[in-house]
């Protein structure tokens, strides 16, 4: 898999990027983004989705299905008795791609982004999603309450260990990118050294 100029060139080189933001960054947000420009120019810009939590969205199917589209199960249809098993089959097959969120030719390029501080959990909900996405974020930076009391977003920084560990797994797990939203620290020198971090992890 791509990396570094060489991966942000084969998603179009974007010039803008559409900030996640919980709650808000959803399809129709990113879509109504994306109207602005013209259609020449689809790939010039980058969204993110929304913040979504890797261990409810691997663990909870509900979670997952309000969440990212191609992920819930989809209604039943009755049988048409007017259809063939054949042309039934050719249905089916198409109907994969009745999708909003991170449709190919609608949303993209789009990145998912996950909180998480567990390898493992993260992990597992990103290769849910990354048939359906340009890469996976890790947020780093998140500094509300919540993610305080989960120990989550920019409450990681301290534990820099952790933060390596789960972008290397992430690195070794998908074949799409990785990449992170991380804050700046009191210094120059330590900003760095955290961003060569997260860097060589993947």
């Amino acid at each position: 898999k791509l990396h570094g100029r060489a991966f942000y060139e084969s998603i179009g080189s974007p010039k803008f990027v559409l900030a996640p933001m919980v709650e808000q960054s959803e399809f129709a947000w990113r879509m109504l983004t994306r109207s602005f420009l013209p259609p020449d120019r689809s790939k010039s810009l980058l969204a993110y989705t929304p913040m979504f939590h890797s261990r409810m969205f691997a663990e909870t199917p509900p979670y997952r299905a309000s969440h990212f589209q191609p992920l819930k199960t989809p209604l039943a249809s009755p049988p048409d008795p007017s259809h063939s098993p054949e042309t039934a089959s050719i249905t089916a097959a198409a109907s994969s791609d009745l999708y909003l969120d991170g449709h190919p030719t609608l949303d993209r390029p789009l990145f998912v982004q996950f909180c998480s501080n567990t390898p493992a959990d993260l992990l597992a909900a990103a290769r849910l999603v990354q048939p359906f996405c340009d890469a996976v974020d890790l947020n780093l930076g998140c500094p509300q309450g919540i993610a305080k009391r989960g120990h989550y977003g920019a409450f990681l920084q301290e534990d820099q260990p952790l933060i390596a560990s789960m972008i290397r797994t992430l690195h070794e797990g998908l074949d799409v990118p990785v990449t992170a939203k991380l804050r700046i620290l009191d210094t120059a020198e330590a900003t760095l050294a955290y961003a060569r971090t997260v860097l060589e992890a993947g």
